[in-house]
C-alpha cells in the first residue's frame, strides 16, 4: 500500500478537508485555514513533483484521469511543513471558541458545525473567493461565526441528503433537516429521535443509530427526490453537489430490520452473545468488534437497496489492541487504537500513524479527498495519502 504524508506542526485537536483547505482548530479556540494547494506551489519548483503532489494532497479526483497518472516516485513519503510555513499559506481567525475537549467537526454546504463537551456551533465555512481579501498568513476576525445551535454533548455528526444528525450518548440522538439551503440565515434546529445515540450513519433510505455500544437500531425517513435550490451560497461549493435526495422528517423505527441486524451481529446460535464490545458504521455495513479485537463485517445493503436479511459476516485479523473509533476511506476502513492509526486493507492491517490521536477521519464520498485521511496527534497533523 502506498502511503505519502504531508505534517503540520502545532497544537491543534480537529482537522477537516474541505473548499481547497485543510481546517484545523487549535487548542485555543482558534481555526486555521491552511492552503494545501499554494504551500505546495511554493514548495516545490519542479513542476512535474508539483502536480504529483497536488493529485495526492489536494486532488485525489484527477488519479482517474489517464493524462494524470500518479508516480509515487514523485512524491517524498513526508513532506515537513515548518511553523513558519504553517503561518505562512494559513489565514487564522480568533473564532475564541470556548471547550475543554473539541468532538467531532463537519463541514457541509458551506458550513462549520462543531461538536465540544458542552454544545454544537454553527460556523461559516469560507471559500477561496470569500477569502481572496485576506491575504495568507493574516489574521481576521468575526467572518466565521459561532453559533450555537444546541445545548447539548455531542460525539458524533453526520451530514447527507440536507440532514444532520448528531449523536449526543444519553441526552439522545438529535436531526436537524434543510442543511443544504442556500439561505445564508440558515440556522440548524435540532429535534430528538432517540433516548440514546453513540453513532449514527446514513444507510439507504435509513437513518441508522448506535443507541448502545453493541447494538443498531434503523429508522425510517420521507427519503425523497430533491429540489434543485437556484441561488445563494457561494457557488464555490465544489465538494457538495447538488444531491438528488434529500431527508426532512425522521419516521418510526424499523423495529424488523433491527431486530435482525442485531440477530447477525450476535452470529450463529448467538455464538457471540456477550463478546461484542463496539460496533462501527459504515454506509453499507456494519463492523462488530469482540473483546479479543476481532472485526467481522456485516453486508447492509444489496446494491442500492437496503437489504431484506443482513448476509453472512467477514472476519478480519485481530487488530493490536482495542479499537477505539473507526472511520471509512477510499481504500479501507481506518481503525484508531490507543497509540497508532492502523488502516484494513486488503485483509491486512496497515499502520499510517504512530502515535495516540485526538481524531482520525476518512473522506471516501468527498470527490477531491476520498483518498487522503487526517490523523490529529498531540503536537502534530498529518495528512495522509493511500493508494492500494
Amino acid at each position: 500500500m502506498i502511503s505519502r504524508r504531508l505534517s503540520l506542526p502545532g497544537n491543534f485537536v480537529e482537522a477537516f478537508l474541505y473548499f481547497d483547505f485543510l481546517w484545523l482548530v487549535s487548542a485555543e479556540g482558534d481555526i486555521w485555514a491552511f492552503d494545501i494547494g499554494r504551500f505546495i506551489e511554493a514548495k516545490f519548483f519542479d513542476p512535474a513533483i508539483a502536480q504529483h503532489c497536488t493529485t495526492a494532497f489536494a486532488r485525489n479526483d484527477q488519479l482517474a484521469n489517464p493524462f494524470a497518472e500518479f508516480d509515487p516516485a514523485y512524491v517524498p513519503e513526508v513532506i515537513e511543513v515548518t511553523h513558519g510555513e504553517l503561518e505562512q499559506f494559513s489565514r487564522i481567525f480568533d473564532t475564541r471558541l470556548n471547550f475543554r475537549s473539541m468532538l467531532d467537526m463537519r463541514c457541509y454546504y458551506g458550513r462549520v458545525f462543531l461538536a465540544s463537551d458542552n454544545n454544537i456551533r454553527q460556523l461559516n465555512a469560507l471559500s477561496r473567493s470569500d477569502l481572496s481579501h485576506v491575504a495568507l498568513g493574516r489574521r481576521a476576525n468575526g467572518q466565521m461565526g459561532g453559533d450555537v445551535v444546541h445545548d447539548a454533548r455531542c460525539v458524533q455528526f453526520r451530514c447527507q441528503y440536507g440532514m444532520i444528525s448528531a449523536a449526543c450518548a444519553y441526552d439522545g440522538g438529535f436531526y436537524a433537516v434543510g442543511a443544504s439551503s442556500k439561505d445564508p440565515s440558515w440556522k440548524a434546529r435540532f429535534a430528538q429521535f432517540s433516548h440514546h445515540s453513540m453513532a449514527t450513519e446514513f444507510v439507504a433510505d435509513r437513518l441508522t443509530n448506535v443507541p448502545e455500544a453493541d447494538s443498531i437500531e434503523f429508522y425510517r425517513t420521507d427519503y425523497h427526490h430533491a429540489q434543485p435550490q437556484q441561488a445563494g451560497l457561494n457557488e464555490d461549493l465544489v465538494e457538495d453537489d447538488f444531491e438528488q435526495y434529500e431527508i426532512t422528517r425522521v419516521e418510526e423505527q424499523d423495529a424488523q430490520f433491527s431486530e435482525r441486524t442485531n440477530e447477525a451481529v450476535l452470529g450463529t446460535n448467538h455464538a457471540y452473545a456477550g463478546k461484542i464490545s463496539r460496533v462501527f458504521l459504515s454506509k453499507s455495513a456494519l463492523f462488530a468488534v469482540d473483546y479479543d479485537h476481532v472485526i467481522r463485517s456485516i453486508k447492509l445493503l444489496d446494491g442500492q437497496e437496503i437489504a431484506h436479511q443482513p448476509s453472512g459476516s467477514k472476519p478480519f485479523p485481530a487488530a493490536k489492541g482495542p479499537i477505539i473509533a473507526m472511520t471509512s476511506s477510499a481504500v479501507g476502513m481506518v481503525a484508531e487504537l490507543d497509540d497508532e492509526v492502523t488502516v484494513l486493507a486488503e485483509g491486512k492491517w496497515h499502520p499510517v500513524f504512530d502515535e495516540a490521536v485526538y481524531s482520525i477521519r476518512g473522506y471516501p464520498s468527498s470527490k477531491w479527498y476520498r483518498n487522503l485521511v487526517t490523523a490529529v496527534g498531540a503536537d502534530r497533523t498529518d495528512l495522509i495519502f493511500l493508494k492500494r
